[in-house]
This record gives C-alpha cells, sequence and structure tokens, in this order.
C-alpha cells in the first residue's frame, strides 16, 4: 500500500494528490463532512452536508488550505472554496448508521430484562424502560459502527 501511495503521489495531479491524501489533510474526524469536488483556477473546492457545517469548517480554512499547499503545492492551490452540497453525502456512515437505529428490533424479553436491572440499581421505573431500549440501540449502533 505504501509503494501504491508513493506512485499515486508523485502523479503530476494535484487534484488527485488531494484525494490521496485527504485524510491527513482534513483528519480522520473531519474527512466524512469535507469531500473535495474539483480544482478550477487554483480554487479547490471542497462540499459540506449542510449550512451548519459550512460556518464551523470556515474556521479550519487557513490550516486546510496550508496542509493542501504542501501536498498539491503552492501554485497548483491558492484558495479554498466551502459549499454545501447534500447530495455528494448520500452513503455516509452516519446515515447508514441512522438507517441501521431505524430498524433495529428490541427483542422484548432482553429490554425486559435490562428494565428489571436498572428499577434494581435504582433507576426511576418510570424512565428505566427507556433506558433498557436506548442501551439496546447504542448496542446495536456500535456493532454496526464496529462491521
Amino acid at each position: 500500500m505504501a509503494k501504491l501511495d508513493k506512485i499515486l503521489n508523485s502523479s503530476g495531479n494535484p487534484f488527485f494528490k488531494v484525494i490521496i491524501n485527504w485524510t491527513s489533510i482534513a483528519g480522520k474526524s473531519n474527512r466524512e463532512i469535507m469531500k473535495p469536488v474539483r480544482i478550477s483556477k487554483r480554487i479547490l473546492f471542497v462540499a459540506v452536508p449542510n449550512s451548519m457545517v459550512l460556518k464551523t469548517v470556515r474556521r479550519f480554512h487557513e490550516s486546510v488550505l496550508e496542509k493542501v499547499q504542501k501536498v498539491a503545492g503552492k501554485t497548483s492551490v491558492k484558495e479554498i472554496k466551502f459549499f454545501s452540497d447534500p447530495s455528494k453525502f448520500k452513503d455516509t456512515p452516519e446515515k447508514i448508521v441512522k438507517e441501521s437505529v431505524k430498524r433495529t428490533v428490541l427483542n422484548e424479553a432482553d429490554v425486559q430484562r435490562r428494565n428489571e436491572e436498572l428499577i434494581k440499581k435504582g433507576i426511576d421505573p418510570s424512565l428505566a424502560r427507556t433506558m433498557a431500549e436506548i442501551d439496546f440501540i447504542l448496542k446495536d449502533k456500535k456493532r454496526i459502527n464496529d462491521l
């Protein structure tokens, strides 16, 4: 894999270099909410899923630009333009997890057992059932993320 990265990074295409190195440029936590789309007239266009994220990522503008210029070259990219485009984020892991959580089927016997455990631990009975259901949904979400 390291040899492949080296070969791909040696390509003269600055956009290709940005794509290959996007995780190191954006960071693991941001790579899923910022997607490079193209370089045009020395401007890197980066899509984000919504206007709230757009406001947030603008704070990282200088840092991202600096990292992009290290990878692609200062003469290749002079500016970054972030823009909102939800269509680029249709199959993100977060959406897959949300859909899976919606489909989570709770086993009534397991929920009841967990409900009783929570009541024994001093949780108010009016909250215990809901907390038991949430516990199983979170466990299912963790299982999906671990896939």
